[in-house]
Protein backbone atom coordinates (compact mmCIF):
# COMPACT_ATOMS: atom_id res chain seq x y z
CA UNK A 1 0.00 0.00 0.00
CA UNK A 2 1.50 3.39 -0.94
CA UNK A 3 3.02 5.28 1.96
CA UNK A 4 1.35 8.55 0.98
CA UNK A 5 -2.19 7.31 1.53
CA UNK A 6 -3.91 9.43 4.14
CA UNK A 7 -5.79 7.98 7.07
CA UNK A 8 -9.16 8.60 5.44
CA UNK A 9 -8.02 7.05 2.17
CA UNK A 10 -6.77 3.96 4.00
CA UNK A 11 -10.04 3.44 5.86
CA UNK A 12 -12.08 4.07 2.71
CA UNK A 13 -9.98 1.63 0.72
CA UNK A 14 -10.30 -1.05 3.40
CA UNK A 15 -14.07 -0.55 3.47
CA UNK A 16 -14.27 -0.82 -0.29
CA UNK A 17 -12.27 -4.05 -0.35
CA UNK A 18 -14.45 -5.57 2.38
CA UNK A 19 -17.64 -4.58 0.56
CA UNK A 20 -16.40 -5.87 -2.79
CA UNK A 21 -15.55 -9.24 -1.28
CA UNK A 22 -19.00 -9.59 0.30
CA UNK A 23 -17.79 -9.31 3.92
CA UNK A 24 -20.01 -7.50 6.38
CA UNK A 25 -18.21 -4.23 7.01
CA UNK A 26 -19.21 -3.74 10.61
CA UNK A 27 -18.06 -7.27 11.44
CA UNK A 28 -14.66 -6.53 9.91
CA UNK A 29 -14.41 -3.17 11.68
CA UNK A 30 -15.40 -4.67 15.03
CA UNK A 31 -13.10 -7.71 14.82
CA UNK A 32 -10.05 -5.84 13.53
CA UNK A 33 -10.57 -2.91 15.90
CA UNK A 34 -10.98 -5.16 18.93
CA UNK A 35 -7.88 -7.16 18.00
CA UNK A 36 -5.88 -3.95 17.71
CA UNK A 37 -7.26 -2.50 20.95
CA UNK A 38 -6.41 -5.64 22.95
CA UNK A 39 -2.93 -5.80 21.43
CA UNK A 40 -3.56 -9.09 19.68
CA UNK A 41 -2.40 -7.51 16.42
CA UNK A 42 -0.49 -4.35 15.58
CA UNK A 43 -2.49 -2.23 13.17
CA UNK A 44 -0.62 0.04 10.73
CA UNK A 45 -0.84 3.75 11.44
CA UNK A 46 -3.40 4.26 8.70
CA UNK A 47 -5.80 1.77 10.30
CA UNK A 48 -5.21 2.68 13.95
CA UNK A 49 -8.54 4.55 14.01
CA UNK A 50 -10.31 1.17 13.93
CA UNK A 51 -9.04 0.38 17.44
CA UNK A 52 -10.53 3.56 18.90
CA UNK A 53 -13.19 2.60 21.52
CA UNK A 54 -15.78 4.80 19.77
CA UNK A 55 -15.34 2.91 16.51
CA UNK A 56 -15.36 -0.50 18.20
CA UNK A 57 -18.48 0.39 20.15
CA UNK A 58 -20.33 1.71 17.09
CA UNK A 59 -19.35 -1.35 15.05
CA UNK A 60 -20.47 -3.67 17.85
CA UNK A 61 -23.89 -2.02 18.13
CA UNK A 62 -24.35 -2.20 14.38
CA UNK A 63 -23.24 -5.83 14.34
CA UNK A 64 -25.93 -6.77 16.85
CA UNK A 65 -28.66 -4.48 15.57
CA UNK A 66 -28.63 -4.71 11.78
CA UNK A 67 -30.33 -7.71 10.18
CA UNK A 68 -28.97 -6.71 6.79
CA UNK A 69 -25.60 -5.63 5.59
CA UNK A 70 -24.38 -2.17 6.49
CA UNK A 71 -24.19 0.02 3.41
CA UNK A 72 -20.84 1.17 2.15
CA UNK A 73 -21.89 4.79 2.60
CA UNK A 74 -22.80 4.28 6.27
CA UNK A 75 -19.49 2.59 7.01
CA UNK A 76 -17.40 5.21 5.20
CA UNK A 77 -19.30 8.05 6.89
CA UNK A 78 -18.83 6.64 10.40
CA UNK A 79 -15.19 5.73 9.73
CA UNK A 80 -14.50 9.17 8.28
CA UNK A 81 -16.00 10.92 11.31
CA UNK A 82 -14.02 8.62 13.60
CA UNK A 83 -10.81 9.44 11.71
CA UNK A 84 -11.42 13.17 12.08
CA UNK A 85 -12.22 12.74 15.77
CA UNK A 86 -9.03 10.72 16.23
CA UNK A 87 -6.90 13.37 14.54
CA UNK A 88 -8.62 16.47 15.95
CA UNK A 89 -9.85 16.24 19.55
CA UNK A 90 -12.51 18.91 19.16
CA UNK A 91 -14.13 16.93 16.32
CA UNK A 92 -14.60 13.79 18.43
CA UNK A 93 -18.35 14.51 18.93
CA UNK A 94 -18.72 14.02 15.17
CA UNK A 95 -18.54 10.28 15.74
CA UNK A 96 -21.67 10.35 17.87
CA UNK A 97 -23.47 12.80 15.57
CA UNK A 98 -22.79 10.73 12.45
CA UNK A 99 -23.31 7.31 14.02
CA UNK A 100 -26.52 8.27 15.85
CA UNK A 101 -28.91 8.13 12.85
CA UNK A 102 -27.25 4.96 11.58
CA UNK A 103 -27.66 3.25 14.97
CA UNK A 104 -31.19 4.65 15.36
CA UNK A 105 -32.24 3.10 12.03
CA UNK A 106 -30.96 -0.30 13.13
CA UNK A 107 -32.67 -0.02 16.53
CA UNK A 108 -35.88 0.91 14.72
CA UNK A 109 -35.55 -2.24 12.64
CA UNK A 110 -35.26 -4.32 15.82
CA UNK A 111 -38.42 -2.77 17.27
CA UNK A 112 -40.29 -3.40 14.01
CA UNK A 113 -39.37 -7.09 14.28
CA UNK A 114 -41.28 -7.32 17.55
CA UNK A 115 -38.72 -6.49 20.24
CA UNK A 116 -40.24 -4.49 23.10
CA UNK A 117 -39.15 -0.85 22.85
CA UNK A 118 -38.85 -0.68 26.64
CA UNK A 119 -36.29 -3.47 26.54
CA UNK A 120 -34.31 -1.53 23.93
CA UNK A 121 -34.34 1.59 26.13
CA UNK A 122 -33.32 -0.39 29.23
CA UNK A 123 -30.49 -2.05 27.29
CA UNK A 124 -29.28 1.32 25.99
CA UNK A 125 -29.22 2.77 29.51
CA UNK A 126 -27.38 -0.28 30.84
CA UNK A 127 -24.77 -0.06 28.07
CA UNK A 128 -24.31 3.67 28.68
CA UNK A 129 -23.72 3.06 32.39
CA UNK A 130 -21.32 0.20 31.68
CA UNK A 131 -19.34 2.26 29.18
CA UNK A 132 -19.20 5.39 31.34
CA UNK A 133 -15.64 6.22 32.53
CA UNK A 134 -17.22 7.87 35.59
CA UNK A 135 -18.64 5.70 38.40
CA UNK A 136 -22.43 5.72 38.46
CA UNK A 137 -22.58 7.25 41.94
CA UNK A 138 -20.44 10.17 40.78
CA UNK A 139 -22.86 10.86 37.95
CA UNK A 140 -25.31 11.86 40.70
CA UNK A 141 -23.13 13.14 43.55
CA UNK A 142 -20.83 15.20 41.28
CA UNK A 143 -23.68 16.79 39.34
CA UNK A 144 -23.19 20.53 39.58
CA UNK A 145 -24.11 23.79 37.89
CA UNK A 146 -22.83 27.34 37.82
CA UNK A 147 -19.25 28.60 38.21
CA UNK A 148 -18.09 25.59 40.23
CA UNK A 149 -19.14 23.29 37.39
CA UNK A 150 -17.33 25.40 34.78
CA UNK A 151 -14.25 26.00 36.94
CA UNK A 152 -13.83 23.08 39.37
CA UNK A 153 -11.76 24.45 42.28
CA UNK A 154 -9.73 21.26 42.44
CA UNK A 155 -8.30 22.08 39.00
CA UNK A 156 -8.85 25.79 38.34
CA UNK A 157 -8.29 28.71 40.68
CA UNK A 158 -10.50 31.79 40.60
CA UNK A 159 -8.35 33.22 43.37
CA UNK A 160 -5.28 33.01 41.13
CA UNK A 161 -7.12 34.89 38.38
CA UNK A 162 -8.06 37.63 40.85
CA UNK A 163 -4.47 37.79 42.07
CA UNK A 164 -3.14 38.13 38.51
CA UNK A 165 -5.57 40.97 37.77
CA UNK A 166 -4.87 42.80 41.04
CA UNK A 167 -1.10 42.56 40.60
CA UNK A 168 -1.37 43.44 36.88
CA UNK A 169 0.40 40.32 35.68
CA UNK A 170 0.18 40.52 31.91
CA UNK A 171 1.98 39.76 28.67
CA UNK A 172 3.51 36.43 27.78
CA UNK A 173 3.53 33.79 30.49
CA UNK A 174 4.26 30.10 30.74
CA UNK A 175 1.30 27.99 31.77
CA UNK A 176 0.63 24.31 32.30
CA UNK A 177 -1.17 22.81 29.33
CA UNK A 178 -4.45 22.18 31.16
CA UNK A 179 -4.65 25.82 32.34
CA UNK A 180 -4.41 27.53 28.94
CA UNK A 181 -8.12 27.71 28.21
CA UNK A 182 -8.85 28.90 31.75
CA UNK A 183 -6.35 31.73 31.35
CA UNK A 184 -7.71 32.72 27.95
CA UNK A 185 -11.26 32.79 29.31
CA UNK A 186 -10.36 34.96 32.30
CA UNK A 187 -7.38 37.11 31.31
CA UNK A 188 -7.22 37.46 27.51
CA UNK A 189 -6.12 39.75 25.86
CA UNK A 190 -3.95 41.11 28.68
CA UNK A 191 -2.28 37.71 29.12
CA UNK A 192 -0.88 35.61 26.25
CA UNK A 193 -0.70 31.92 27.02
CA UNK A 194 2.21 29.65 26.17
CA UNK A 195 0.04 26.64 25.30
CA UNK A 196 -3.41 25.17 25.79
CA UNK A 197 -5.18 21.88 25.21
CA UNK A 198 -6.24 22.72 21.64
CA UNK A 199 -3.44 20.54 20.32
CA UNK A 200 -4.41 21.13 16.70
CA UNK A 201 -4.12 24.94 17.16
CA UNK A 202 -0.32 24.78 17.53
CA UNK A 203 2.34 23.22 15.32
CA UNK A 204 3.51 19.85 16.59
CA UNK A 205 7.01 21.27 16.94
CA UNK A 206 5.78 23.60 19.71
CA UNK A 207 4.80 20.73 22.00
CA UNK A 208 7.83 18.72 20.96
CA UNK A 209 10.03 21.61 22.10
CA UNK A 210 8.29 21.71 25.50
CA UNK A 211 8.63 17.96 25.96
CA UNK A 212 12.30 18.02 24.98
CA UNK A 213 13.07 20.94 27.31
CA UNK A 214 11.32 19.21 30.21
CA UNK A 215 14.29 16.82 30.44
CA UNK A 216 16.93 19.52 30.88
CA UNK A 217 17.01 22.62 33.10
CA UNK A 218 19.28 24.60 30.72
CA UNK A 219 17.00 23.75 27.81
CA UNK A 220 13.99 24.77 29.90
CA UNK A 221 15.60 28.08 30.80
CA UNK A 222 16.07 28.77 27.10
CA UNK A 223 12.48 27.79 26.36
CA UNK A 224 11.01 30.25 28.87
CA UNK A 225 13.56 33.03 28.35
CA UNK A 226 10.84 35.27 26.91
CA UNK A 227 8.42 35.06 29.84
CA UNK A 228 8.57 36.74 33.25
CA UNK A 229 5.90 34.77 35.08
CA UNK A 230 4.21 31.38 35.03
CA UNK A 231 1.13 29.67 36.37
CA UNK A 232 1.51 25.97 37.08
CA UNK A 233 -0.95 23.17 37.77
CA UNK A 234 -0.29 21.50 41.13
CA UNK A 235 -2.65 18.48 40.96
CA UNK A 236 -1.64 17.55 37.42
CA UNK A 237 2.17 17.63 37.13
CA UNK A 238 3.54 16.30 33.85
CA UNK A 239 6.09 17.17 31.19
CA UNK A 240 3.80 19.85 29.73
CA UNK A 241 3.07 21.43 33.11
CA UNK A 242 6.46 22.94 33.94
CA UNK A 243 6.47 21.21 37.31
CA UNK A 244 9.88 21.39 38.99
CA UNK A 245 11.38 23.63 36.28
CA UNK A 246 11.13 27.01 38.01
CA UNK A 247 13.84 26.91 40.72
CA UNK A 248 13.49 29.35 43.62
CA UNK A 249 16.84 31.12 43.10
CA UNK A 250 15.45 32.57 39.85
CA UNK A 251 11.70 32.41 40.47
CA UNK A 252 9.59 33.54 43.42
CA UNK A 253 6.34 31.85 44.43
CA UNK A 254 3.82 34.68 44.91
CA UNK A 255 0.54 32.77 45.04
CA UNK A 256 -0.53 29.18 45.54
CA UNK A 257 -3.54 27.16 46.53
CA UNK A 258 -4.66 23.57 46.02
CA UNK A 259 -4.97 24.03 42.25
CA UNK A 260 -2.19 26.32 41.00
CA UNK A 261 1.06 28.07 41.79
CA UNK A 262 2.10 31.44 40.35
CA UNK A 263 5.83 32.14 40.08
CA UNK A 264 7.55 35.34 38.93
CA UNK A 265 11.05 35.84 37.58
CA UNK A 266 13.05 37.76 40.20
CA UNK A 267 14.82 39.88 37.58
CA UNK A 268 11.89 40.37 35.18
CA UNK A 269 9.53 43.29 34.70
CA UNK A 270 7.25 41.96 37.44
CA UNK A 271 10.14 41.86 39.94
CA UNK A 272 8.41 44.33 42.33
CA UNK A 273 5.53 41.87 42.71
CA UNK A 274 8.01 39.06 43.37
CA UNK A 275 9.71 41.10 46.06
CA UNK A 276 6.51 42.21 47.79
CA UNK A 277 4.41 39.05 47.55
CA UNK A 278 6.86 36.15 47.75
CA UNK A 279 6.19 33.15 49.92
CA UNK A 280 9.63 32.69 51.46
CA UNK A 281 8.69 29.85 53.79
CA UNK A 282 5.33 28.26 53.00
CA UNK A 283 5.69 26.98 49.47
CA UNK A 284 3.90 24.09 47.75
CA UNK A 285 5.15 20.69 48.79
CA UNK A 286 6.98 21.82 51.94
CA UNK A 287 6.04 19.98 55.12
CA UNK A 288 4.51 22.63 57.43
CA UNK A 289 5.63 20.70 60.52
CA UNK A 290 9.19 21.73 59.65
CA UNK A 291 8.32 25.13 61.09
CA UNK A 292 7.47 23.79 64.55
CA UNK A 293 10.62 25.29 66.04
CA UNK A 294 10.79 28.40 63.86
CA UNK A 295 7.24 29.58 64.45
CA UNK A 296 8.37 31.33 67.65
CA UNK A 297 11.94 32.03 66.48
CA UNK A 298 13.50 35.16 64.95
CA UNK A 299 11.54 34.67 61.72
CA UNK A 300 8.43 33.52 63.50
CA UNK A 301 6.35 36.62 62.77
CA UNK A 302 7.05 36.36 59.03
CA UNK A 303 6.22 32.64 59.07
CA UNK A 304 2.95 33.29 60.89
CA UNK A 305 2.11 36.14 58.50
CA UNK A 306 2.60 33.82 55.53
CA UNK A 307 0.43 31.22 57.24
CA UNK A 308 -2.37 33.76 57.76
CA UNK A 309 -2.10 34.83 54.14
CA UNK A 310 -2.11 31.22 53.00
CA UNK A 311 -5.27 30.59 55.03
CA UNK A 312 -6.94 33.52 53.28
CA UNK A 313 -5.81 32.62 49.78
CA UNK A 314 -6.16 28.87 50.18
CA UNK A 315 -9.01 28.16 52.62
CA UNK A 316 -9.16 24.53 51.46
CA UNK A 317 -5.48 24.09 52.26
CA UNK A 318 -3.70 22.45 55.18
CA UNK A 319 -0.28 24.10 55.49
CA UNK A 320 -1.40 27.49 56.80
CA UNK A 321 -3.72 25.93 59.37
CA UNK A 322 -0.97 23.62 60.65
CA UNK A 323 1.54 26.47 61.13
CA UNK A 324 -1.01 28.63 62.95
CA UNK A 325 -2.02 25.65 65.06
CA UNK A 326 1.59 25.28 66.17
CA UNK A 327 1.41 28.97 67.05
CA UNK A 328 -1.44 28.13 69.47
CA UNK A 329 -4.36 29.16 67.24
CA UNK A 330 -7.19 26.92 68.45
CA UNK A 331 -9.41 27.65 65.44
CA UNK A 332 -6.61 26.67 63.04
CA UNK A 333 -6.06 23.45 65.02
CA UNK A 334 -9.72 22.55 64.64
CA UNK A 335 -9.64 23.29 60.91
CA UNK A 336 -6.51 21.16 60.49
CA UNK A 337 -8.00 18.33 62.53
CA UNK A 338 -5.25 18.52 65.15
CA UNK A 339 -6.00 17.85 68.80
CA UNK A 340 -3.74 19.72 71.20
Amino acid sequence: MPDDLTLLQTVALTSLLAWASGIRLYLVMFAVGLAGYTGYIDLPAGLSVLQHPWVIGAAGVLLLAQPKRLTLWDAVLVAGAAALGWKYIRLTPLVALVAAPVVAARIGAIVERGVDARAVVATAIALAIAASPVPVTHLVTDLDAGPRALEPPAVFSRGAMTFARNEQLDGACFNSNNLGGHLIWNLYPAVRVFQDSRLQAYPASHFEAILAAADSQPAWDTLVAGVDWAILSLPRPNRLSGAGRFPSPEWATVYWDEAVEIVIRRTGRHAPVASAREYRFLRPGIDPFLFAAGVFGPEGEEIRAEARRQRAENPRGYAGAVVLCMASDATACADAGIRR
